[in-house]
């Protein structure tokens, strides 16, 4: 995620991008990116954190970043078949 995902410019438009977020995430930049390269196979997949909500706002505070992008998500057979549909 992050920086690698610019490299979706590089790309061709039949490439399929898939973007793991978290499930309150609200990042909409990959997307913008995608619509303006014509990727019509590009989305997002939301995923469930890996932390409490109270971890989550201790781990946010304690690298001083409040943006659920940092976040470790939990990897499961459910989004596993998602991501590969």
């Amino acid at each position: 995620h992050g920086a690698a995902l610019t490299n979706i410019i590089y790309t061709q438009k039949s490439t399929r991008v898939v973007e793991i977020i978290h499930k309150n995430g609200t990042s909409t930049a990959f997307l913008k990116l995608a619509q303006a390269c014509m990727l019509f196979n590009y989305r997002q997949v939301p995923c469930a954190g890996f932390l409490s909500h109270e971890d989550e706002l201790a781990f946010k505070a304690s690298i001083g970043n409040n943006s659920n992008n940092c976040l470790p998500l939990k990897m499961s057979d459910e989004l596993v078949d998602t991501l590969l549909k």
